[in-house]
């Protein structure tokens, strides 16, 4: 498990130790390396530093890992040089775009759009929608040929249809509910 890291360029003579993998983004780039020197030393490059923490020591043979890793730089055993006989497959660097740029700045991408003209005007197409008085005469001998009489329009009062029967008033009082009597503490017990 490599959680929280980056990728990193690898060149000779360092050699690179572990890759990202064929179904992960960025694929099959180095996430760590190693270079040996017989007069410097060794160093080891991974990264991220996450991959050693407690929360991630355990899970998928991270401390596997660790181990060799430890053992290679104290000279106790284990030689990873020549346990990298073959170099892993590795791909070229691609970069890898500013998402949040570009989403600031968007574009169409399903269809390019035709040269403007230079007179704009001309894209104008004022037959799809005017409101004028044109049609009136044409309107007005509609009537005669349809032989229906021309008069204004006048207001037709509504009906309105009502689910319940209309209401009617009562014709007796309502009953009204008595007042309680009055609490023990108000009777006169003289009288």
């Amino acid at each position: 498990m490599y959680p929280y890291g980056a990728t990193i360029n690898v060149r000779k003579p360092s050699y690179s130790l572990l890759s990202s993998g064929p179904i992960s983004f960025p694929a099959n780039r180095p996430i760590s390396a190693f270079y040996m020197s017989l007069k410097r030393g060794k160093l080891f490059l991974i990264g991220s530093m996450q991959f050693f923490h407690d929360d991630f020591f355990e899970k998928e043979d991270n401390q596997k890992i660790q181990n060799a890793v430890f053992r290679w730089i104290l000279n106790d055993e284990g030689n990873l040089e020549q346990s990298i006989k073959n170099e892993p497959e590795l791909s070229e660097y691609h970069h890898v775009p500013d998402i949040t740029a570009l989403a600031d700045r968007l574009r169409s991408c399903l269809q390019e759009s035709d040269e403007l003209p230079k007179d704009f005007t001309t894209l104008f197409n004022e037959k799809l929608y005017k409101f004028d008085t044109d049609l009136i005469p044409e309107t007005l001998d509609m009537y005669k040929t349809l032989n229906v009489k021309h008069e204004p329009l006048t207001l037709i009062p509504p009906n309105f249809e009502t689910p319940m029967p209309a209401l009617q008033a009562a014709v007796f009082a309502p009953s009204l509910k008595e007042l309680p009597p009055p609490s023990l503490e108000l009777f006169d017990l003289d009288d």
